[in-house]
Formats: structure tokens, sequence, C-alpha cells
């Protein structure tokens, strides 16, 4: 049976397995039916069925092969000689575990397997793992602590006999499937985020376990070696703790002998461990046991914090095993305290973020599969065929390597790509020296050679010396994943030196942005303070050979979000360097741009004439006036290649919100560009790509960059071209007001009278006086043709006057005064004077300023005339219509904007409320936003102040603003409707006279009815 359904293929295939089982149940019942037989016999078959390609029969390479099967694990203390039978994947992301025994298990009721089973799936944050003898299946939820007392029903989601297998086919299907998993659907049931799950599991627990060991051990060791400064304390907790977590996993992965720390001894716990860190200094080099016993630190730790936290890595104390934890999740893990520091100050010792990490949301791990994503995509097409030889003196490097995720992927990738082509290339002529058979038709690379691809291919810089340590260290497990002990010792013996590569000359630490030259022709000498702090870092003297040939051949990574205007505060000089006239970089001449635009740039620098560069940033720049140069570089090189657009989904997962993109550049130079707009991530991220759509390279230039179709962009062009003028030359767009203490200035009444109202502050009522309140909006929803109504009220301690030249101005009223003509609201100002001081305050006249005043001085006296209110966010045009001096806040990014017709323009504003309301200057503005999540998109001034504004003569003026009006006083009256009939008959007619308007500005443009469903056709961005 090949055609039809895959799903009915598989019901069909169950059921014929179900069928023989059930003709020998008594044979294969027997406790001398062993567990291969069954797994060749049926559970394997089992697998295939639900479309696990078990033996590879599609040829992919090993990267993306599917099923993983056999490896180690040692479950309590029981020692077992296996690992999970199964290990199921799809585009090289682990997602279930099965694990199979021979029929006569009672799965049903015995402890071990269940448990054996739950700690895998734990341990690998994996929301389910599977165990069967065909006989029986049961599925277990891997989310609570598994311990080996639990009955084998504890965390079971479902036993189903094989017998059933064909009756509850369809919840199999969803838990076991191929294409559950490729469809989403699987992740989407079980909840998983981009950060794999959704509970606490071994991430979760792992990471509270190292940051309580790291307090531990800075507490211990700053009492017992006073004098470190925070650098050196900080140092020395994660050089102990990843050391003691390396052999730890080492004993896990059986190269180290199991229990080897935990068996150091109570009394003498620090100098045992001393010495099997001097051993294993000998025999893995490196680098990474260096430095411990270093006379020049002196670190000491007490027997009895040591024994504890050593304790604490062994079961019962940790449920998990080491064995199955992939590397990737201990480089996320250890990233996160990269944005810490242990500081120590009045003989205390605690730990704090660092400035930037705290200006720029905290530290977030980029997902594994968006690594993956970005080297398939760049490192894929560099080395496609390309043999051993051809591969010589080939690098991939990141410029802000962190953790190092970006390095393992492209490793893992590289592994991939030489075990391929020697298999593919007679296999036995490599035999020995870079592959080996493990099994039949089982070939691995050599623990040489993957050493000396680590070494030869791969390159990392990171400003932060603890974020090179642990990419180092990340590196390192991962050249020893799936090693032997006598592996290692083979190779030591043979090669007359230590096991492991030193990685300080591949993976370093410096700023990738600055050198001492760079800095010497933009600014002159660099002070040594500020060079301690900026960590200047020379890619010609780093890498000279590298740099020598040309550069990288890949370079990628996830660069650091931080806006120019949050560096200022810890590091102002760097921000100088980079405004710098002489500075290397075109993305830093403007006032307001973001420091991953640097990174992009630099990697253009550092990337070969054909080289690839792919990165994860945020897609913001695409539209914003900030991302203008950027838009430029990219344009005017002609390097873009692909972009992934993600909209408003979320790859980060864990709450963090980032509306990012995948940038892939050829530096060879580009004709088209592939913009390919992600579904699903749920499906995505198993390779499901998204629809994409392909732009001459020309579409790319310092313009904002818009992702239509071919129809409508040519509508929008032809718009633009015959109707030039805009809205910011016919309109003033403003920002409100800007108190800077919104929570302060803004009340809301709980009672009032004919001279005051009163309001709620710290658990008392305050009263203030009304003629020093204005009306305003606070978080008020708008509509477009309505009249916004106040919701709050307002302090202003302004009054208009007229100055010299008759323009009115806001004078502010200075302290006697306030305190003579409005003593209530003066006795409020001063109860919240502390917090008002605070304020960072700009403007306002020389001899008025007071502590009292907005934070800005711009719009206090553009509020007096007719005007249209928008919300920055709303999912379609609210124009609204204010005649009554309402106030609001908004700065650039809202929450409210006004637009006013100028006083001696050619339009007014009521015209301009029927044009921005209109369809098409929507459809125009979905094309050029920021999209956010719930369908929501910005209206801010830079994406509405290029709106094209046709300007009528004046019948037809007067026309428009005639209709204006009729819908304003229509949209009134629906409001004030009580009946449902009434209310029935003001929504239609309120519907025809706003498609009558419509209809008629349409005239105005020259839409035809084609142009109509091409406007109608653009969606909300998403």
């Amino acid at each position: 049976m090949t055609g039809g359904d895959p799903k009915d293929r598989a019901r069909a295939q169950v059921a014929e397995l179900v069928k023989r089982f059930k003709h020998n149940e008594a044979d294969h019942l027997r406790s001398t039916y062993n567990e291969t037989q069954a797994r060749t016999e049926f559970i394997t078959p089992l697998l295939e069925a639900f479309g696990w390609d078990v033996h590879n029969m599609a040829g992919h390479p090993l990267t993306f092969r599917e099923v993983i099967e056999e490896a180690t694990v040692e479950v309590g203390d029981e020692r077992l000689s296996k690992r999970p039978d199964y290990e199921l994947r799809l585009a090289r992301q682990r997602k279930l575990f099965v694990e199979a025994k021979k029929p006569s298990v009672r799965i049903d009721k015995e402890r071990a397997p269940a448990f054996q089973t739950r700690r895998y799936g734990y341990s690998a944050s994996l929301p389910i793992s599977v165990v069967t003898n065909f006989h029986q299946l049961a599925v277990y939820d891997c989310q609570p602590v598994p311990t080996e007392t639990d009955e084998a029903h504890v965390a079971r989601l479902c036993l189903v006999g094989y017998e059933e297998f064909e009756e509850r086919f369809d919840e199999l299907w969803l838990l076991l499937s191929r294409e559950a998993v490729y469809s989403g659907n699987f992740d989407r049931h079980f909840a998983i985020d981009a950060t794999r799950h959704g509970a606490e599991q071994f991430d979760d627990y792992f990471l509270s376990q190292v940051r309580d060991w790291r307090e531990r051990l800075a507490v211990d060791i700053h009492a017992n070696t006073p004098g470190l400064t925070s650098e050196e304390l900080t140092y020395a907790v994660q050089l102990f703790l990843s050391r003691i977590v390396f052999l730890r996993i080492c004993e896990d992965r059986e190269i180290e002998k199991y229990e080897t720390l935990k068996n150091l001894g109570g009394s003498a716990t620090f100098d045992a461990l001393m010495e099997v860190l001097r051993r294993a200094d000998e025999f893995y080099d490196s680098g990474l046991f260096s430095l411990l016993d270093d006379e020049r630190l002196g670190i000491r730790i007490s027997d009895a914090t040591l024994s504890s936290i050593i304790s604490e890595l062994y079961y019962p104390q940790s449920p998990y095993t080491f064995a199955v934890v992939e590397t990737e999740v201990l480089g996320e893990i250890y990233e996160q305290f990269l944005g810490e520091v242990i500081t120590v100050g009045g003989g205390a010792v605690e730990i704090v973020s660092k400035p930037e990490v705290r200006e720029s949301g905290g530290v977030v791990p980029t997902p594994s599969f968006i690594a993956d994503t970005i080297v398939e995509r760049t490192i894929g097409p560099a080395i496609a065929g390309k043999s051993p030889q051809e591969l010589e003196g080939f690098t991939v490097a990141d410029t802000c390597c962190g953790s190092g995720i970006f390095l393992l992927s492209s490793y893992d990738f590289m592994l991939g790509h030489y075990l391929d082509w020697y298999v593919s290339h007679d296999p036995q002529a490599h035999a020995g020296r870079e592959i080996y058979e493990a099994g039949a038709g089982q070939w691995k690379l050599t623990f040489g050679e993957k050493r000396r691809i680590l070494l030869g291919h791969l390159r990392g810089v990171d400003i932060d010396p603890n974020a090179v340590e642990v990419a180092q260290f990340s590196l390192l497990l991962k050249l020893i994943e799936d090693e032997s002990e006598a592996a290692l010792k083979d190779y030591v013996t043979t090669h007359k030196h230590p096991a492991l590569p030193s990685l300080s000359g591949t993976i370093r630490c410096g700023n990738s942005l600055v050198s001492t030259s760079e800095w010497q022709i933009a600014c002159g000498e660099m002070p040594g303070e500020v060079r301690d702090k900026v960590n200047p870092f020379s890619w010609e003297e780093e890498f000279p050979a590298e740099m020598v040939s040309g550069g990288f051949d890949v370079v990628v990574g996830n660069p650091p979000y931080v806006r120019i205007q949050n560096m200022v505060a810890f590091s102002p000089e760097e921000i100088a360097y980079y405004h710098a006239e002489n500075s290397p970089y075109t993305t830093a001449r403007q006032d307001n741009y973001d420091k991953y635009a640097l990174f992009i740039e630099r990697s253009l620098a550092l990337a070969k004439n054909g080289g690839r560069i792919g990165v994860i940033v945020p897609h913001k720049f695409m539209t914003i006036q900030a991302g203008r140069a950027l838009r430029s570089l990219l344009g005017g090189k002609s390097v873009l290649r692909e972009i992934v657009h993600f909209g408003v989904k979320q790859v980060f997962g864990r709450g963090t919100a980032n509306y990012t993109c995948i940038l892939i550049l050829d530096c060879a130079g580009s004709q088209s560009v592939a913009v390919e707009k992600a579904g699903p991530l749920e499906a995505w991220r198993y390779g499901q790509k998204g629809p994409v759509t392909t732009y001459d390279t020309d579409a790319f230039g310092e313009a904002p960059w818009e992702f239509a179709d071919e129809e409508v962009r040519a509508l929008f062009e032809r718009i633009r071209a015959t109707y030039p003028e805009r809205l910011s030359a016919v309109a003033d767009v403003e920002v409100g007001v800007q108190t800077s203490a919104d929570k302060i200035y803004i009340v809301r009444e709980t009672a009032s009278d004919a001279d005051t109202i009163t309001f709620r502050w710290d658990n008392q009522d305050w009263r203030l006086e009304r003629d020093i309140l204005r009306p305003c909006l606070l978080d008020a929803p708008l509509y477009a043709y309505t009249r916004p109504e106040a919701n709050a009220w307002m302090i202003f301690p302004y009054e208009l006057i007229a100055n010299e030249n008759g323009r009115t101005r806001a004078r502010l009223i200075q302290p006697g005064e306030m305190a003579d003509r409005y003593p209530l609201c003066w006795a409020y100002l001063n109860a919240r004077r502390e917090d008002l001081e605070r304020r960072n305050i700009v403007g306002g006249s020389a001899d008025e300023r007071q502590w009292y005043q907005y934070g800005r001085s711009q719009s206090l006296t553009k509020f007096d005339r007719p005007k249209i209110i928008l919300p920055v966010l709303s999912v379609e045009p609210r124009y609204a219509f204010d005649e009554t001096n309402i106030l609001f806040t908004g700065g650039g990014n809202g929450p409210y904007y006004m637009i006013r017709a100028k006083g001696d323009g050619p339009v007014s504003t009521l015209y301009l409320l029927a044009v921005l309301n209109h369809p098409l200057c929507e459809a125009m503005i979905r094309t050029n936003t920021s999209p956010f999540r719930g369908g929501y998109y910005s209206h801010g001034k830079q994406f509405i102040q290029s709106l094209p504004v046709p300007i009528p003569d004046d019948a037809h003026r007067a026309e428009i603003e005639a209709l204006a009006r009729r819908v304003v006083t229509a949209t009134d009256e629906l409001a004030a409707a009580r009946t449902p009939h009434e209310i029935r008959r003001r929504e239609r007619a309120l519907a025809d006279m706003r498609t009558r308007l419509e209809r008629r500005i349409g005239e105005i443009f020259n839409l035809s009815e084609t142009d109509w469903d091409t406007v109608k056709s653009v969606p909300i961005p998403e």
C-alpha cells in the first residue's frame, strides 16, 4: 500500500504489525525473546509506520538524520550500559526518546523502566518520553521530577496495549508521529515555546542549582581568600564551577570513573579536588584546568561548601543525568550568568547585573533552531560538495559569540559535512585516520579528526572574558561528545600530547568593534581607564592568517540589541568614538542607531569578498528613520540575499518581546532578494518554509523597505508619483505633552465640586483646584471619526500668554503664584517633589525653570485648535477628531499623536481626517510599519508623514469637508443611540455615509475597481 493519505497508510501498517504480534503472542512473551528481536521485528517497524526514517533511507547527512540509536546513560546507583534506544529528531532538534524493552517486561507495573524513561526525558527537557515492548506502550509526562520509588503509573499519560493500537491510533498519532512534529501540532499540544519546553525541567532546575552554587562559592571564596577584586572573584567562581561540572559530565559520559568527585572525602575535599584537577590537567590540558592553584590568586574553598555542592550533582539530589543533556543546553544555561558580575562592597558579596545588560533587557540566549537555520543557510551553500582539501583555510567567525551557541551549531554542521564526505568517498580509504566503523555500516569521525576540525574552522570573539571561557568550555564538551575513556587514552598515547586542544588562539576576548589603531585615528590616544573598559581588539593582529587571506568565509551571530542612547550612561567614550568623523562606522553617523547595526557593518568588513553573513536582528530598522543608515549600507552594497521576516512572532520565548528577522548576506553581491514571511513557529522551526517573495535588489535602498506583492507596489508607486504632496508638507504631525511623570500629573477624580476635584494617592484623599487642571486622555481607546472624551485630569502648571511677536507661549507659573493661587495643588506637588526631582528635565525658559515643570516643553500651546488625535498602535485607521482642547501625552512611541493642517496650507484638518481614514492610506501604512502582537501595528510619525495627500480644488475640498463633518456627526449620533432599533438604524446610516466618503476620496485618488481590490488585499502585518 503506497498511495493514499500517510495517516491511513500508517494505520494499515500498524494493523499489520498488531496482527503479526498476536499470531505468535505466546512466543513473543517468553523471557527468551529478547529486546533486539523485539526492536527488529516490531518496535522499529512501528516507528517507521509513524513516519520516522529509522534507517535513514532518505540519505540525509548526519546532521539531519531523524533517528539516532543507542548510547550510554547511568541512572541513579544502577549501572546501565544502554541509552535511550531511539532518539527522534527533526531539523537537528531532539523531540522524543523511545526506550525499548523485551515483551516479557511488565511495563505496566515495573518501576525501573518507568524511572529510566522519565529521567531521560526530564534531563533533556522533553515534554514526554515513551517506553514500549510493543506488547504495551507507555507515554510519560517528563515535567515532574522522577524518583526511583515512584510507582510505574506516576506521571504516566497513557498506557496502551497492542490490541488497542488501532482503536487509539489517533491518540498515538499526535504523540508519536513525525507528521505531528513537522506540522507543529506536537509543540502546540504540549505548549512548547522557543526554549523547547514550558515547565521546570532540567533547564530551569539546573539553572537554579548553578545560581545557588555561584552565590555559595562567591561567599566562601571571599571569606577564605580576602582581597580578591570583583573581577577576580567572578573569574574564580566560574573557573571552579565549570571544571567541576566538566568532570561530572565526563563521569556520566563514561570518560571519567563514575562518582570520582563524590568520593573525594569530606575532611580534605578541597585538597583532594585539587589533586583530581591536576591529574585532569595532565590528561586533558587545553588550559581548561590551568591556574586553579595559581599562587597569584591563592584561592581556597572550605571543604563543607565544596562537599555540599558536589553532592548536589548526584542522584538523588539531582534528578537528571548529564549523559542526555545537550551541550547547547548547558551553554544556554551558563549564558544566563554572563550578564552578571560578583561584587564586593562593605565586606558583603552581591551578584548584580551589568549595566549594559540591564539596558538591553537582560541576557536572552539564541534558540538552537535559529542558530541552526542561520548556519544551514550560510555555511551550507559555502561548503556544499567540497572535499577536506578544498576546505583547508575555511573559517567561520562569530563576532559576539557569548556562550558559543552559533559556534556549536557551526561545529556540528561541519562535523556532519566531513563525515558524509568521507563515507561517500571510499570510507575504507579513510578508515582509522579520519573515520572508524562503530558498527555495521555505522561510521563515526575519529577524535583526532574532530579535534582538527574544531581548531581549523571555528573562530569566536566576545568582549566578556567569562563568555569566552563558557564558549571554550562548551566547544570542548562538544568535542568529547560520544567519546569514551578508551578512545581518549588511545589518542593521548598515540599522539603524545594531552587530549583537549587549547582554544585560546581561536576563541578570543576583546571588543569586536574597536581596535586601538581605529580609536587613534578617530579620537586620538586611548586613556588607560578607557582601555580597561572598552577592551580594544585588533582582528589583524589576533587572526593574522585569516585577515591576510581576505577575511572569514562565513560570519554568523546574534549581535546585542542596545540602543545607542542607552549606552551613554555606561560607555560615553565608546559612543563618542562611534560618532567620530573618522570612525569606521557609517551606520553611526546619525543621532539614533542600534549597536547591532555596527556589528553588521563590522561583519561586512571581516567577511571575504565571496563570503556569507547570517544574523538575527530586530526588523524595525527596515522601516524606521533610525534604520536609514543601515538600509543604505545593505542596499548600497547589494549584499542582501535572503530575509526571513518573523513579524510579531516571538522566536526567543520565555516572554521576551523582540520583533526580529534573519538576514543572509552574500558579499559576492546578489541581483535578487528572497523574502520569506515565516509561518507559525511550531512548524517553521522544523523546516516548513513560509511564503517566499523575490524582489530585485534595487528595491532595497535607503528608503523604508516595503514587502508587498507586485500589484500593490505598482499601485503605491503610481499614487506617490501622481500625488507628490506629503502629509508632512501640508500638516504638522506632533507629539503630546511630555510630563516625564504621568503618574504624578494625571489623576482620575473620585469626587468633585464646583471648584475642586478629589483623587486618591498614598491611601489618602487629595484635592486639586479645577483652574490648574485640563481634561486629558489616559489609555482611552479612539476610533475613526469619533470625538475623544476626556477620562482624566492633567495638572497643567502653565498659563498661555502672548509674547512680543504676538505668538502664544506657555509660561510656567512660579512658586509664589502656585502657593497663592493653587495651594491645594502646590501641597500635592511638594508631596511628590522627591520623585519629580529625579527626572531629566529639558527645555523651558531659563528664568522660569522649576522642579515641577514638565520634562519636555514642546506642544504645550498646540491643543487649542481643531486637531486629529490618533493612537500610535492600532489594528485599523483610528483617526479621531477633537475641537475641545483635550490634552494627551505622547512622545516618539506614543501613546498618541496629533495632526493639524498648516494654517496657510491648501487643505483643512477635516479634509485630512477623511484622507487618513481612507483604506488606501491604511494599506500604505501596513506595508511600511512596525508590527506588534495582537494584530497591532504602528501609526507613528515616521510611518504616516510620507503619506500622499491629493490637493483638491476649493469646490472638491468643501465637498469632502462637508461629507467628513456628516460622518463625524453620524458617529456622534450612533454613540448617543440607546435602543437596539435606533442603534441598528444609526449603524446603517454611518456605514452608508463612510462608504460614500471613501468612494469620493477614491475618485480623487483616481482609484479603479481593480485598484480597490488591490487595496483590500493588503493584509494586517503579522
